[in-house]
């Protein structure tokens, strides 16, 4: 009987030991499997913020500048400030930021944003440009014989404002761009007040030599 006794001790004592390991791997299983779907959800979440929606992909690298579509335009400008500021610190864990796929959907941003600004700022260097060949052009815009007329400015302004939004998502994506910005509109705008200047002084000088004869 001891000796029946002492097998059967070892046998469940090797059974109890083959338990407690079968248990220890199971609780190593379902840990691992908890951390894999963690990590599964992470990752998701960091795919999602690196996806480049089509819609706006588009507008950023060859979509139309006019007025009508300025709201999509503006939306992608919104969308493409957020990502690159969602892939720096501290808005990306430190641990995600030196990643090969997070460094390459950087430089993708990136070259997504030189891209529109420099589609950008050469429409509206050339909008500003037309804008003001047009209104020059138009004679009636000007005082006319027998007619002394004031500038109205106010379909310039008008116009302009239509692209305010833009230029301050341009400054937000990139403050260098606004210097020739300046220049080129400044530039245009002083041609028009020129040819203003030039037509009401004619005509003032035309007043003054008629004022003087009848003196």
């Amino acid at each position: 009987m001891d000796e029946w006794l002492s097998i059967f001790n070892v046998k469940l004592r090797h059974m109890r030991e083959d338990i407690a390991s079968i248990e220890t791997r199971n609780n190593n299983l379902e840990m691992q499997s908890v951390n894999n779907k963690s990590l599964i959800e992470e990752l998701d979440k960091l795919l999602e913020r690196l996806r480049v929606p089509s819609e706006y992909a588009t507008n950023l690298t060859g979509g139309s500048f006019d007025e009508a579509r300025m709201l999509q335009n503006v939306e992608a400008c919104e969308w493409l400030t957020s990502a690159l500021r969602g892939l720096g610190v501290p808005n990306l864990d430190p641990s995600y930021a030196n990643m090969r796929t997070v460094k390459e959907k950087r430089a993708e941003l990136e070259k997504l944003k030189s891209t529109f600004v420099r589609r950008a700022s050469e429409f509206l260097r050339n909008y500003f440009a037309s804008l003001v060949d047009l209104m020059i052009s138009d004679k009636s815009y000007f005082s006319q014989r027998g007619q002394l007329k004031r500038p109205d400015h106010a379909d310039l302004r008008y116009k302009c404002r239509t692209y305010a939004r833009l230029l301050q998502h341009l400054k937000s994506l990139d403050k260098n761009c606004l210097g020739p910005l300046r220049k080129a509109y400044c530039s245009s705008l002083n041609l028009l007040l020129r040819r203003e200047v030039c037509c009401t002084s004619c005509w003032f000088y035309l007043f003054l030599n008629c004022l003087a004869f009848l003196l």
